[in-house]
Formats: structure tokens, sequence, C-alpha cells
């Protein structure tokens, strides 16, 4: 699998906001907008990116015209996604696969916006799970926001993590190595492709899943979703990121980390835990469709990622 991988922003460049999915506060995207002209580039709020239709941000006939306007647009090199929610689906049968490939650029974004990477990376163009506006508004400084930058601007072979492991993952973690395309994202929305033509590519994949606000046995669903389908036996390498504001159940006898492990038990695979990506201020930009490798052992893991 080889995807194209869009190029390198320079100072001046424009970065399109476009708000696919749930409704914004205005003052969010002001911020955010502010912090990227520090950066150095150009920035344009979409024309419908503020609306408001319920809980959306407009109609979905007003989402999809803007994001196809902004990935027709040659001017726009990155196209930022204002937040997820709910509402992606809506629009991705809507975006012809080949104005994605002609016009190569980034979509930055992360939970419901996972529907979006999937789709672009079907397309055979990379896309870019990251943070969005309310982190660049509110946290601009943190690490996250400058892997963000340093991707953009020197390249995915640029970004090469290293994360210790905590006392807690030690015995979860598996170790080993593997190499292939990043995909995965927010695993309850993820979940709703299985079977169409719309999921991720799974074969050779590292595969990482995180989410937010979830039940414990509703995340258990959705694991045996993956294991049922067969894309454990697909994918080379699993990277566990964070599971936030999952509502206390004691009734359910194991973590939720625990309970990922015990069903990856039979398989091979290198696998980490804690990885820092999904719902937090940790959200490490992951490049979705691009090769990277994974290195898990007992001092820690590495995650590189490759140009070609």
């Amino acid at each position: 699998m080889s995807n194209i991988i869009p190029e390198c922003l320079k100072t001046g460049d424009k970065i399109t906001i476009v708000s696919p999915a749930g409704y914004v506060d205005r003052d969010i995207v002001i911020k955010a907008q502010s912090q990227i002209e520090e950066w150095g580039f150009r920035v344009e709020i979409a024309g419908n990116a503020l609306n408001r239709y319920g809980r959306y941000a407009g109609t979905a006939q007003q989402r999809i015209d803007d994001i196809i306007s902004a990935i027709n647009d040659k001017e726009t090199k990155a196209i930022l996604c204002s937040r997820g929610g709910y509402g992606s689906v809506q629009l991705i049968e809507s975006i012809p696969h080949s104005i994605i490939y002609n016009n190569p650029k980034w979509l930055i974004g992360y939970s419901d916006i996972t529907l979006l990477h999937a789709h672009f990376n079907n397309a055979g163009v990379a896309s870019l799970h990251s943070p969005m506006c309310k982190h660049l508004a509110e946290t601009p400084h943190n690490e996250s926001s400058h892997y963000l930058l340093k991707l953009l601007t020197e390249g995915v072979g640029s970004i090469n993590y290293h994360i210790k492991t905590s006392n807690e993952n030690k015995s979860l973690n598996r170790h080993g190595k593997a190499r292939g395309h990043l995909c995965g994202g927010n695993i309850a929305v993820f979940s709703a492709l299985h079977g169409s033509e719309y999921d991720f590519n799974y074969d050779g994949a590292i595969l990482f899943i995180e989410d937010i606000g979830e039940s414990a046995y509703k995340i258990e669903r959705m694991i045996y979703s993956l294991k049922l389908s067969g894309i454990f036996d697909r994918i080379s390498g699993m990277i566990v990121g964070e599971f936030t504001d999952i509502p206390k159940d004691t009734d359910m006898p194991e973590s939720i980390n625990e309970m990922i492990r015990r069903h990856v038990d039979g398989y091979d695979f290198p696998i980490v835990f804690g990885f820092p990506t999904g719902h937090t201020s940790s959200n490490f930009p992951m490049p979705e469709g691009v090769i990277a490798e994974l290195n898990v052992s007992l001092s820690g893991t590495d995650l590189n990622f490759y140009d070609a």
C-alpha cells in the first residue's frame, strides 16, 4: 500500500478550517486561527464552518460543499477540521475519491473525523489524526501542537516518538517489531464502517484505537467486532491510546486495557498500551496511511514514520 503524502507547508501557505460534523464555538475557531497565523500560515474559515443546524455545523449539503471546495481549492494546502462530534458519516458518499486523489493535501482532525481519514486513505491520500481547533486555542504550545507544526512543515519523516513504559502497562505490552501503514482512530466511529467499502484497509496495518465517554461493555463489544470480523488476523501491530471519561462500572471485572489484552492473547503482533493519542491534551499527531515502524520493548516504545 502506498498513499500519496501531501507536500510540506511553507510560510504563507493557506490552511482552510471546515466543520464536517458538530457545530463549534466561534471563539474557539477564532483563537485557533490566531495561533495558526502566528505559525506563519494564512487561514480561511470556510463559509459554513460557523453555522449551526441542530447539532451540526450546517446542513449536510453545506458541510459537503465546504469540504469539496477546500479540497478543490489550489491555494489550500491543508484542511483543518474544527471539531468532531457527529456528522461526518453524512458526507462520505458525496465526496468523490477522484477529487481527493487529484488534489492531495493534509486533512487534519480526529474523533468523528476518523471516518474522513478512512475515506481519504481509500482514495490513496494520507491524512493526519491530530489535534483540532480547541486544542490549538487552549494549549497551543504543548508537545502535541509542536509535533503538528513540525510534521506539517518538515514532513512525516521528521517525527519519531519514544514513549517510556509505565509501570501500569509493563505487564500488558507485548514486545516486538511491526512495519506497516498506520490506520485507525476513534474505535466507536470506525466500528460503524466494518463490512462496508468505506472501511480502512487492515492488511499488514498498524492499528491504533482510542475513545471517550463509552461504557466499558460497549468498548468490549467493539473489540469483539474487530476480533470476529478477522481484523486482528490481518494487522501487524496495535497501539492502544487513551480511553477517557469512561463511566465507572464496578460490575466489569477488568480495566479497559486488561480487557483488550485478554482479547489479543491469541495473536502474536506487538501491542503497546497508554500511547498518547486520543481525547487528551497529549494527542500526538498520527499520520494515517503512512508507513510506520513500531518497536515495543521493555524500556519503551518507538514509533517512526517514513516518507516512502
